[in-house]
């Protein structure tokens, strides 16, 4: 049923029809069709759902912490405040995404900017919310390649917390070690990147960059280690022997497997680089729907061995450990990859920090939760509905574990590294988020998290301009502390400015 509507959304926008009454009568069929597909699907649910069962809720709770706001009143100050700055980031940056040039950008930004922020507030949220309503292939594009231009990675900067290094590095692919379904995704066999030593080294310039050839690695660090000739993109000649440092985290961006990139979760990594004290690295993975599963998990797969096998090598450092974060989709493919390292008996993660994981890219898969996103403004049913038709090319591989990591059989759960999970109370994601730590709390995995009540998906980005909201800053700082946990040192969080 949502496909027809959806078909239907698509011929009203094309016919650019001005009468706002369509668009809420169309709105209203939206969420009338999104209770009739969870209403179908929900015959289908667990038996054994943790939700229907006290002992299971017992037993979680001694892993999850339910996590109350600070201040009731003020707390939906803040989420009022948040939702509608976000409707209006969103309606300035669907004006000025249909202009290619920089300078066009930015004239549409000094247009729209302070008449939706200043004159027409409340129009300027509502038309965000209609255009994260409407989404389609093309109009989303549009949206991501609008966050990749000059303009807007100029303002990531300025906005960013400062680092001593901040570079991207491209590395060449080990194509036959790529997961594929001709290839190897299935199989057991280790990766020709940890049996053989091959010459894959880095590039930091690259004037016509193939994402089929190269991986894009962002390093992001509160201190240079001293051991790269960042300029040359070669290790010093004075560089000896290699420098050893304990930890380095590796951040997988969300995104809906559709959007984001290391750029625009620059305030993140930056963050996390200063309060942890540990080098950052991220990865900008091929998205859907131009490439389709497995080829984001395969990205990161590959720039994740580089980084445990030939870092000494190219980068002249030796990480002794490695701690994986990841967020919604990066949640996912944290997991993921963690199950493709202990199916093929490769090095695996030393740690997992979860934040608001997607962990089941099965839309025929019911959880309670799943009704939020019927009046969700942001990760509603129509979103959703469209990251998952966008990842997958066949919807029957949304059962196979590689692809949503619920599924995954316990003899790989066992294995896996310690797991620490944040999952915001209003998320279509966190029932789903919640049976995860479940599987893996029974499967003899350590598990802690924390459940906050009444932050939505996305907090990570929260704590700072212009969504600020103090919940979700202590939310990060809980990120933050869980991490160092998983690192194994102890360390006070740098108060943000």
């Amino acid at each position: 049923m949502l496909e027809k509507i959806k078909t239907e959304m698509d011929i009203l926008e094309n016919e650019e029809v001005s009468n706002n009454q369509y668009k809420v009568v169309f709105g209203s069929i939206l969420k009338l069709a999104s209770i009739y597909d969870y209403y179908y699907s929900s015959f289908g649910a667990w038996t054994n759902n943790p939700f229907y069962c006290k002992e299971e809720i017992d037993e979680i709770q001694d892993h999850l912490d339910f996590v109350e706001v600070l201040d009731e009143e003020d707390y939906f100050d803040q989420a009022e405040r948040g939702y509608l700055e976000a409707g209006r980031y969103l309606a300035v940056a669907s004006k000025s995404c249909k202009h290619p040039s920089m300078c066009r950008q930015a004239f549409s930004l000094s247009g729209w900017l302070p008449l939706y922020y200043l004159f027409k507030r409340k129009e300027g949220a509502s038309k965000g919310l209609y255009f994260m309503n409407t989404l389609n292939k093309e109009r989303f594009q549009r949206m991501n390649q609008w966050t990749q231009t000059a303009l807007m990675k100029s303002i990531g900067k300025i906005t960013a917390p400062k680092v001593e290094l901040e570079e991207k590095i491209y590395v060449k692919m080990s194509l036959k070690d790529e997961l594929s379904y001709k290839n190897n995704l299935r199989s057991s066999k280790i990766p020709r990147m940890c049996r053989f030593d091959l010459d894959l080294p880095f590039e930091v310039k690259m004037k016509h960059y193939d994402s089929e050839e190269y991986l894009k690695i962002r390093v992001t660090s509160s201190q240079d280690w001293g051991t790269v000739n960042w300029k040359k993109g070669k290790l010093n000649s004075q560089t000896a022997d290699p420098i050893v440092i304990p930890v380095a985290i590796i951040y997988i961006h969300g995104g809906g497997f559709i959007g984001g990139s290391t750029g625009s979760y620059r305030n993140v990594l930056r963050k996390l680089a200063v309060m942890t004290g540990c080098p950052i690295f991220s990865f900008d993975y091929r998205l859907a729907p131009q490439y389709k599963y497995p080829t984001g998990i395969s990205d990161c797969w590959l720039s994740y061995l580089w980084i445990r096998h030939y870092s000494e090598k190219y980068l002249g450092v030796k990480f002794e450990r490695c701690i994986l974060i990841g967020d919604s989709a990066g949640g996912n493919i944290s997991l993921s990859l963690s199950l493709v390292a202990i199916q093929k008996n490769c090095i695996k993660p030393d740690g997992l920090m979860l934040c608001y994981p997607n962990v089941c890219s099965n839309r025929n898969e019911f959880f309670p939760s799943s009704l939020l996103s019927i009046d969700e403004p942001y990760l509603n049913a129509m979103f959703i509905d469209f990251c998952c038709t966008s990842y997958l090319d066949d919807e029957d591989r949304s059962t196979e574990y590689i692809c949503s990591p619920i599924y995954a059989p316990r003899k790989l759960l066992k294995e896996m590294p310690p797991i620490r999970f944040g999952i915001p109370a209003i998320d279509p994601l966190r029932d789903a988020g919640i049976e995860m730590a479940r599987k893996c709390i029974k499967s003899g995995v350590d598990v802690k998290g924390k459940i906050y009540k009444n932050l939505f998906h996305g907090y990570l980005e929260m704590d700072g301009f212009p969504f600020y909201m103090k919940d979700a800053e202590n939310a990060f700082n809980d990120t933050v502390e869980y991490l160092l946990e998983l690192i194994g040192e102890e360390k006070a969080i740098v108060e943000s400015a």
